[in-house]
């Protein structure tokens, strides 16, 4: 199904005879890099509130955001840059927020510019490196 015009689109097609690398998955959809975005935004949203919700520490977050977007861009290798900006920007604004919360309710005043950049910082060098930030 196409998210966007509710056109029915082509079946599953097995990935398994078109060559190794040719998708980390056995079936993908024949769905727009767009569709993908979109969808895999949702689902970051989702595994977002659920870390926060559960306590998890920054790096299993991370670590968990990482693979959502490293397998939306393994099914779109001619647009993954597009994807991959696309979804960083999205669960990065997400992490960005949920540090500003603490600093927010707290009366004592703070630099939102340099939590910020903490908070960027600390999420991208996870992102990154496949290491906790501490």
């Amino acid at each position: 199904m196409d998210l966007a015009s509710n056109q029915q689109h082509a079946p599953y097609r097995c990935l398994r005879d078109e060559g190794e690398g040719a998708s980390c998955s056995e079936y993908t959809m024949s769905i727009s890099a767009n569709n993908a975005i979109e969808l895999s935004k949702s689902i970051i949203a989702e595994f977002h509130q659920y870390f926060v919700a559960g306590g998890a520490d920054n790096y299993d977050h991370v670590m968990a955001i990482k693979r959502i977007i490293t397998a939306t861009c393994s099914h779109f290798p001619n647009e993954s840059n597009k994807v991959e900006k696309n979804l960083l920007d999205c669960a990065l604004g997400l992490f960005e927020e949920e540090w500003l919360r603490p600093a927010q309710e707290d009366e004592d005043e703070y630099d939102k510019k340099e939590e910020l950049e903490e908070a960027r910082k600390v999420f991208l060098q996870i992102y990154k490196t496949e290491k906790d930030a501490w």
